[in-house]
């Protein structure tokens, strides 16, 4: 104990358990991709760049990206290829249907990458 504090976190009244997508979303730089128009269908949040979206947590979500909410803390570049290669697509702040853009990034996206 220092100062006579507890040096136990679990002893502060109203600390709790969250799951890691809603830290990330508390801490900002997050973006949540959907398999759906207009932010409908699955939702999957990320708070770090993902190289391959064919290996997620959440399983294949490879070419399946068609809208996008961006947090306000946050860039995000989403590429055609792998690796972050191939055409990049730089997202700041907002929410995206895919399709608006040219150049066939509408279930297309391969990886993603927080700039900022």
């Amino acid at each position: 104990m220092v100062n006579n504090q507890s040096s136990s976190l679990c002893s502060i009244h109203g600390l709790e358990d969250i799951s890691q997508e809603n830290a990330a979303a508390c801490s900002g730089g997050t973006i949540t991709i959907y398999d759906a128009a207009n932010l409908q269908g699955t939702g999957f949040t990320f708070n770090s760049s993902v190289g391959d979206l064919r290996f997620t947590k959440d399983g294949n979500l490879n070419d399946r990206i068609s809208s996008v909410r961006v947090d306000r803390f946050s860039e995000w570049e989403l590429f055609i290829g792998v690796g972050f290669r191939g055409d990049k697509l730089t997202l700041r702040p907002g929410i995206y249907n895919l399709s608006q853009f040219p150049g066939g990034f509408n279930n297309e996206v391969s990886s993603l990458r927080r700039i900022g």
